[in-house]
This record gives structure tokens, C-alpha cells and sequence, in this order.
């Protein structure tokens, strides 16, 4: 579907991240409350009659959140982490005799002093605890199939397990793919690669280079470095971007599943433009027929493709097959 929805919040909710899983999306405000729509059969959100954004029932007052294929992870305010839906391959965190929650559970909780950040894909989820000046610590848990978080390979991690530790770097974030995961640190050096890495991506050719900004879609990795964009991996739907487009003017990138979002400054307005593979509507469509609804698959494998222009500079989010923008104007 091409379906553009809106939600609009009053002047004094700011929105402060969006989060996707497969078929549930939840957005995190300043305030520290969440918003959730999608599927909520497996207990990922709150389930209620109707369809439509709703305030998820937490009585918590949340600093992050993370959302996989049928489960959210989420930070309170003073430092525990917490996981709810179904995780059959460890997703929550729980233990092996907890693979469902239907309400947010502690996982474990953060040291006095540290910093947490969540992130996540598919069937796995790692949680960024920065110390208070230098050094960091990574935990992860879900399915490590393709040595994703450890060595030796195993089915599933259970329990929030320490898979890289450093007192001298500190990792910025995590960026994952549904096998592999990429370590950068504050500076924008890549520190750390682990899993099912596409074979095109040679890690040694980008050791030592700083400001590197990196994303990954499910099958793929990208890396924004001066103004290009260097995609490796699976391209079959478009999801490799064009080496010789130049990102001059392109102020902020964005990954989902299988396709990529950029926002280009122009000269009055800021434009969204999408790639990839666009079988959903999600890189919105090439007809100029703006009353369907239905996409007309023209765009299965889609070329850069302005979805909307925008006064101000756009926050952007990809999840599964969707598009998510946030607009200030």
C-alpha cells in the first residue's frame, strides 16, 4: 500500500525516536512516555480494540526503546531494562523458560554512573552501556545462528551476555543487520565487525578512518564517508546505492529492513527521497496517480524517489517495508 498516514501531537509532545518491529511500530516521547500501533498479538504492545496509535500502559517513564520482529525492549529513567512480546530464539532476554511477555519485565539493570542505549534487528537486540568518560561495554541476547554476538556459534543467547568490553574506546552505536553487526565508536571508526558480514565488505579497507557513518539494512551495510555512500551486500532490489550520486546536499540517512531514506537540503525546503526495495509502497510510487492507494509495483526495485518535501529539516526512520517522517513545520 502507498498509504500516506499522519499522526499529529500538540506542540508540547516532541517526539524523540520511532521504533520498528515487523508488524508493530512504537514512537518514545520527550516526556518519556510511549506510543504504540501495529499488532500487539504477542504481547510486542498493548493489545486493543481497534486500530490507531494508543499510549502503551507502562508505569514506567522510558529513556529508550527497540523494537525487533514481535518484541520491544525499553530503558526506564533509572536505568533497568525491560523486554515484552515473544522471543523464541532469546529476544527477551528472560531465559530460556521466558520466550513470551505480555507486559514490560526486567531484564537487568544498568550501573549507577552508565549510560544505556538499545538497538536492534530482526531476532536480536544489544544494548550500549558507555561509562561516564571513557571505555564502554556491549551485551546481546536472541539468535546468534551466524555468530552475530559471540563465538562459538549457538541457536539462541537467553540472557543479556557481555560480547565486547574496551576501557579506552567508547562505542557510539551499534549498527545491525539481520546477521551481522557493526561496532563504531565516537569518533566514527569502525571498531568491531561479527556475523554473516557480506562477503564484498572487506572491514581492513575501512580501519582507522574516522567521521564513517553506518548503516545496515537486513542484507546489507552502508557507509556514509565524505559525500558518498558506499553500499556492500545483497542487491537484487535496488538496495545498493548509486556510487556515483554525490551527497552534497543530503543531510541525514536512514535504514530500514531491505530500503534506504535520505534527506537532501535544497534551496528553501528539505526533500525525503527513498531506494530500494519498494514492494510495500514504502519508496512511495512512480505514477503520477497520487489518489492510489494500491502500489503499482513500477517500483519493487526503486530508484531514488522523492515521498515528500518538507519545510524544515525531517527526522527520518525506516522500519519493515515502511517509511516513518517527522516533520517540524
Amino acid at each position: 500500500m502507498v498509504v500516506q498516514e499522519s499522526l499529529e501531537l500538540d506542540g508540547d509532545k516532541k517526539i524523540e525516536k520511532v521504533s520498528c518491529g515487523g508488524n508493530h511500530t512504537v514512537i518514545l516521547l520527550q516526556d518519556g512516555r510511549l506510543l504504540s500501533s501495529g499488532d500487539g498479538e504477542m504481547g510486542q504492545v498493548d493489545r486493543a480494540p481497534g486500530l490507531g496509535w494508543k499510549y502503551m500502559e507502562t508505569g514506567l517513564l522510558i529513556n529508550d526503546v527497540a523494537c525487533g520482529w514481535e518484541f520491544t525492549i525499553a530503558i526506564d529513567n533509572n536505568n533497568a531494562v525491560f523486554a515484552r512480546g515473544y522471543g523464541p530464539k532469546g529476544e527477551l532476554g528472560l531465559g530460556e523458560s521466558r520466550v513470551q511477555a505480555t507486559t514490560f519485565e526486567k531484564i537487568m539493570d544498568i550501573d549507577e554512573g552508565f549510560h544505556g542505549k538499545l538497538f536492534s534487528s530482526f531476532q536480536n537486540c544489544t544494548l550500549l552501556v558507555q561509562g561516564s568518560k571513557n571505555g564502554s561495554k556491549v551485551y546481546g541476547w536472541g539468535s546468534n545462528l551466524k555468530c552475530q554476538l559471540l563465538e562459538p556459534k549457538c541457536k539462541s543467547v537467553f540472557h543479556p551476555t557481555l560480547i565486547y568490553e574496551n576501557n579506552d574506546i567508547t562505542i557510539d552505536y551499534v549498527a545491525m543487520g539481520k546477521d551481522f553487526m557493526v561496532l563504531v565508536d565516537i569518533e566514527g571508526q569502525v571498531v568491531d565487525v561479527r556475523g554473516s558480514i557480506p562477503t564484498d565488505f572487506h572491514v581492513n579497507e575501512w580501519k582507522g578512518r574516522k567521521n564513517l557513518k553506518v548503516y545496515c539494512m537486513w542484507s546489507s551495510i552502508h557507509i556514509w564517508c565524505g559525500n558518498k555512500l558506499y553500499s556492500y551486500g545483497f542487491g537484487h532490489f535496488g538496495q545498493l546505492f548509486d556510487k556515483d550520486f554525490k551527497l552534497d546536499n543530503v543531510v541525514d540517512i536512514g535504514m530500514g529492513s531491505e530500503h534506504g531514506i535520505i534527506v537532501m537540503k535544497c534551496a528553501s525546503s528539505y526533500k525525503v527521497l527513498c531506494w530500494g526495495w519498494g514492494e510495500h509502497g514504502n519508496c512511495g510510487s512512480l505514477t503520477n496517480d497520487k489518489h492510489k492507494i494500491v502500489n503499482d509495483r513500477s517500483n519493487t526495485t526503486s530508484p531514488l524517489n522523492e515521498i515528500l518535501t518538507c519545510k524544515n529539516v525531517p527526522l527520518v526512520y525506516g522500519g519493515c517495508a515502511t517509511t516513518w517522517i517527522v516533520t517540524r513545520d
